[in-house]
C-alpha cells in the first residue's frame, strides 16, 4: 500500500527537480552571457552557420505557404474578376471551377 504512495511522491519530486535543474541551467547561461570575455566573433560565426543551414528549410516552408495561399484565394479572385490566365499559371494548367 505504501509503495504506490512512495512512487507517486517520487514522481512529484522528480517533476520539481526537473524544474529546479532548468532554473539552475538558466542561471548559469545568464551568468555566462554577462561576464567577460565576450566572444562576439564566435557568436557571429555560429549565427552564420545556423542561418545558412536553415535557409533551405525556410525557403521550402515559404513556398508551401505560398501554394496554400494561392489555392485558398482562387475562389475570391475569380469571383472579383481576376483573369483565368493567373489561375492557369498558378496551378500548372488545371482550370477547374
Amino acid at each position: 500500500m505504501f509503495s504506490s504512495v512512495d512512487s507517486r511522491n517520487g514522481w512529484v519530486t522528480e517533476f520539481f527537480e526537473w524544474f529546479g535543474d532548468i532554473g539552475v541551467f538558466s542561471w548559469q547561461v545568464f551568468r555566462a552571457a554577462v561576464t567577460p570575455p565576450f566572444e562576439l566573433h564566435e557568436l557571429f560565426l555560429q549565427l552564420d552557420e545556423v542561418g545558412s543551414k536553415s535557409l533551405p528549410l525556410a525557403a521550402l516552408a515559404g513556398a508551401a505557404v505560398g501554394v496554400v495561399l494561392s489555392m485558398e484565394s482562387r475562389y475570391s479572385l475569380t469571383r472579383f474578376g481576376r483573369p483565368i490566365i493567373h489561375l492557369v499559371l498558378c496551378y500548372g494548367g488545371r482550370s477547374t471551377p
